[in-house]
């Protein structure tokens, strides 16, 4: 585990166990979850704060215009998959936000993104109003947001 004590600075798989209590399955992973909470590990420039909206999955055109390969397009489908069976499954959405050490990614999804150290200020957003469009993206509307300093779990 790699922690600075005086920032609390950890890689994703850590964070998910220490901050969120949702180890992940696999470090390839977008998602961790608990009996009753479901964590989408997304992007911080997926998340628009004025409109309160937060695009949780893109859709497959948007995706190829990227240059996503079929593999991403397969874990792009698994986790929308993880995140409709959560809904069903009524557990709290939540969204982590992470911030890339790449950010040439964001227009080039060949590129591997790679994301920085989470620390005690990484923003968690509660979600709700999961909307699947037609075009496969899923959106959401932030309901709540916390640092991961202070991060509980809202009950249901």
């Amino acid at each position: 585990m790699v922690i600075d004590t005086c920032g609390l600075m950890m890689n994703i798989t850590d964070f998910c166990k220490v901050i969120l209590k949702a180890p992940l399955k696999s470090v390839y992973d977008w998602s961790c979850e608990t009996e009753n909470a479901f964590f989408y590990l997304g992007w911080k420039g997926a998340a628009d704060f004025k409109t309160g909206i937060v695009d949780v999955c893109s859709s497959d055109e948007q995706a190829i215009e990227k240059g996503a390969s079929k593999q991403l397009l397969g874990k792009i489908e698994r986790e929308r998959n993880n995140l409709r069976d959560a809904v069903s499954a009524g557990k709290s959405i939540y969204y982590v936000l992470r911030v890339k050490q790449n950010p040439e990614s964001d227009k080039n999804w060949g590129i591997v993104a790679k994301s920085k150290p989470m620390s005690n200020n990484t923003l968690i957003l509660e979600l709700a109003d999961i909307k699947e469009h037609e075009n496969g993206r899923i959106t959401a509307t932030r309901i709540d947001q916390q640092e991961a300093r202070r991060f509980r779990l809202n009950p249901k």
